[in-house]
């Protein structure tokens, strides 16, 4: 799905994060890879908004949170019940 999201044109594809409740090690690294290949279509990837405190901690902990945040360009929403 978030292949198809950053293909359609769109400048910025927002993930929602606020049903994840829980995130392991792996996860910043699938998130850094999927925005690795958004930028290479010219679309900016972003996580909003991330609910749990423990997912919030481990991005921050990561320096994930920083590269993920939330931009300011016209986006598209994505859920993120679906995987890439």
């Amino acid at each position: 799905m978030l292949h198809e999201a950053s293909s359609d044109g769109a400048r910025e594809v927002e993930v929602d994060f606020s049903g994840v409740g829980f995130a392991d090690c792996h996860g910043p690294g699938v998130l850094l890879h999927a925005r690795r290949r958004a930028a290479e279509r010219g679309t900016a990837l972003c996580l909003v908004p991330v609910t749990s405190p423990l997912v919030r901690r481990l991005l921050h902990r990561t320096g994930t949170a920083y590269l993920l945040g939330p931009g300011e360009e016209t986006s598209r929403k994505v859920h993120s019940s679906s995987e890439e």
